[in-house]
Order: C-alpha cells, then structure tokens, then sequence
C-alpha cells in the first residue's frame, strides 16, 4: 500500500493534470463557437455556388472543356490538425486516407498531425507542411487556383478533399468528397430540367464560377473540420477531467484511510505504553 506522503504526491500530480485539461476544454469551447458560427455562416454562399454550377451542367448544351481533364492524376486535399489530444480525430482521417485513397495519388496535407504516418506508408505529401491553425482564406484562393490551373492544363485529373463532417457536438465523421469534376446525378437532371439561358454563356460563367466554386467549398469544408477539431478536443479534455476528478476522489479517500489508520496507531501505541 502507497504511503500517506507518496499518495499526497500522487493527488497533487493528478490536480495540476487537471489544471491543465480543463484550461484545454475552455479554449476549446471558445475555439468551438467562433469555428461554427464561420461554417455556418459560409455553408449557404457555398451550397449556392454549386447548385449553380450542377444547374449549368444538367443542360445538354453546357460544353466546358477544361472540366474534361485528361489526366489521370488525383489530388486530395487533407485537413487535418496541428495538436493532439483531440481523440480520435486525426486517427480517423489517416484510416480514411489508407482505405480509399491511391498511393499514386498527390497528398496535400494542410496540419502537422498524420505527416510523418503518411510518408512512412509511402504515400506523396507536399514537402512544405502547411499549418491548420495558420491557414486562412488568402492561402485557400493561392492554393485553389494553383489547382485550377493545373486541372486546366491537364496535370491533374481529379481532385477531392478529405475533411471531417460536423453531425453534432457529439459525432464527427471522416469523410472523402470528390470537387472536381462535377459529378450530376439522375434526379438532379429532373429537378433542372427547365432550360435556362444564361448570358454572356454557359462556358464564360462556368469559367469564373468554377475557381470560386472550388475557394468557397475548400473554405467552408476547412471551417467544418476545425469545427470538428476543437468539439472532439473540448469532448476529450472534458473526459480527462472527469477522469482526473475521480482519481483524485479515490486517492484523497485513501489518503484519509491511511491518515485514520496512522492516526489509530499512534493512539494505540500511546495506550499500550501507558499500560506498562
């Protein structure tokens, strides 16, 4: 059985953990308002767009070239975090990456976290890490039209990005979402069956509508993922309190026990002295 002095080491240990978790859990219960009222905020600008670009598509007439790459080549863009300490949040997106995504395929992985993991198993990463917490709206258009350019050019035939969805404060789920091409779908040509015209044309709004298309996805996905982020960090942190509080409870009981127990020694020890 531990003694009193090294269980009293033990509690004060455990309290400066605690300390520290729950100072993490506030943070991140900040980090977590600002970041959802941003997703919220960019998620209809960016529904809009692209129902745009699907009505666009869904007409027979609409021929955009430059949508049609004839590369093979896949880019996939990864979001991931900067820290720990958020459970399973990054395990779950190198799970993802492993199980759908190519070796083949050109990683560009916007954290530090899953870095290193990624190149041990061989796949191709950007050379220069590109830190989540840094990452605003002026590197996303940099990086966007990089990508336009390149898909343009016939460098790259496809491009997706990996992000983790925002179900509730609770659950969060990795999930791999194709941008380029522009996939249509059987009921979303019944629904936009109505002809439009559209001035000056359909390849001329395509054109400008598909680099903004790409920003504003890329930006509101980014803000749903460090959405995620800091709500599974704010989760963690507060198991690990609560955690903490109960190893501090059972220690201080112990403590109390061993206290009583010294304390009934002595007083023993005392009596039978006074006895001789």
């Amino acid at each position: 059985m531990a003694s009193k002095l090294e269980t009293k080491k033990r509690i004060k240990s455990i309290q400066s953990i605690r300390k520290t978790t729950n100072a993490m859990r506030l943070v991140s219960s900040i980090k977590l308002r600002k970041m959802r009222v941003t997703f919220e905020r960019t998620k209809e600008y960016a529904e809009t767009i692209e129902m745009m670009l699907r009505r666009i598509l869904t007409q027979g007439e609409s021929e955009v070239e430059w949508l049609k790459s004839e590369s093979e080549h896949e880019v996939v863009l990864v979001i991931a975090s900067d820290m720990g300490l958020a459970a399973g949040y990054n395990t779950n997106i190198f799970r993802l990456i492993v199980e759908q995504v190519s070796k083949e395929a050109e990683l560009i992985v916007i954290g530090k976290k899953n870095r290193s993991l990624l190149k041990e198993y061989g796949y191709q990463i950007n050379e220069t890490p590109i830190y989540s917490d840094e990452f605003d709206y002026v590197e996303i258009a940099r990086l966007m039209d990089e990508l336009v350019v390149r898909y343009q050019n016939n460098e790259i035939g496809k491009i997706s990005i990996i992000y983790t969805k925002f179900i509730n404060a609770m659950s969060f789920e990795a999930k791999l979402r194709q941008v380029l091409p522009i996939e249509t779908k059987d009921e979303e040509i019944d629904a936009y069956s109505h002809y439009t015209e559209y001035e000056p044309n359909e390849a001329e709004i395509m054109n400008r509508l598909v680099p903004q298309y790409l920003k504003s996805i890329m930006y509101n996905l980014f803000y749903e993922s460090k959405t995620s982020e800091q709500s599974s960090r704010r989760l963690a942190m507060e198991q690990a309190t609560d955690n903490a509080d109960e190893l501090i409870e059972d220690l201080q009981l112990k403590y109390n026990q061993a206290r009583q127990a010294s304390i009934t020694q002595e007083l023993t020890e005392i009596v039978a002295a006074g006895e001789k």
